[in-house]
């Protein structure tokens, strides 16, 4: 098996060239790899799961373009819309948590054993606090929407590494997915076209919110910083204010 290089911080990932599969070897954290991987198959955007058990997942190797912020198009855009939508309503049973605040906490207690600060989280503690209580966990959400974890291949966009999934809030997935990317307006308005307008402008921006605050959270609970804070830090502050002046 050829290991796969740069593929995230947490697993250890292969191709299987032999059998043609992508292996994954899990390594575990307080909250990932709880979903029953085989109810996946069930999606036709999600690459087929042939094994799985709690050493190892095994699935289908999707031979496709590996999507960026760079490479992105508009039909591409409403493929994912679409597909989200269907995952959203798909009425799958993913594991039930509160993953989100969970992920909160379990960062925000590294990062204090760490003896690190993280001023624009104890800026607005009390806020986020509120946030992360009132969070719906009524609809299967992915909860890791980068587009490197998505692979372009006959007009199909695959939505791969599932291990976060839970029920959760559709406004975290979404937003996820438009900060991670650096979707501009323009981009946002193709994707919400094919997603349609079964979601709260309110509550898309307290996720925007929640989700750069969690990116930021993440970053710092390692020893060494993998890479800078400082773009979701200003984000924070942005939609912060959004917030405050609109609905305060």
């Amino acid at each position: 098996m050829e290991l796969i290089e740069n593929q995230g911080y947490t697993n250890k990932t292969y191709h299987d060239k032999s059998r043609n599969l992508f292996v994954k070897v899990k390594s575990y954290d307080p909250f990932n790899h709880k979903i029953d991987y085989k109810i996946l198959n069930t999606l036709d955007f999600s690459p087929k799961v042939v094994f799985d058990d709690a050493q190892k997942l095994e699935t289908e190797w999707i031979d496709g373009l590996e999507l960026n912020p760079n490479n992105l198009t508009n039909e591409q855009l409403k493929i994912i819309g679409k597909e989200l939508i269907t995952l959203h309503n798909s009425k799958l049973k993913f594991p039930k948590q509160n993953q989100i605040a969970r992920r909160f906490k379990i960062y925000l207690q590294k990062i204090s054993s760490l003896n690190k600060k993280v001023p624009i989280i104890d800026r607005y503690y009390n806020k986020l606090n509120t946030f992360l209580k009132n969070i719906d966990t009524s609809a299967p959400c992915h909860n890791d929407l980068w587009l490197f974890n998505m692979i372009f291949k006959n007009n199909i966009v695959y939505i791969t590494d599932w291990e976060y999934a839970s029920m959760g809030d559709v406004h975290f997935d979404l937003a996820y997915f438009i900060e991670s990317s650096n979707l501009t307006k323009d981009q946002e308005e193709v994707f919400f076209e094919a997603y349609g307008d079964d979601y709260e402008p309110k509550y898309l921006l307290i996720h925007r919110i929640i989700v750069n605050a969690l990116i930021v959270l993440w970053i710092n609970s390692h020893e060494i910083n993998p890479f800078s804070d400082e773009i979701y830090n200003k984000r924070v502050e942005k939609y912060m204010q959004e917030y405050l002046s609109k609905y305060n």
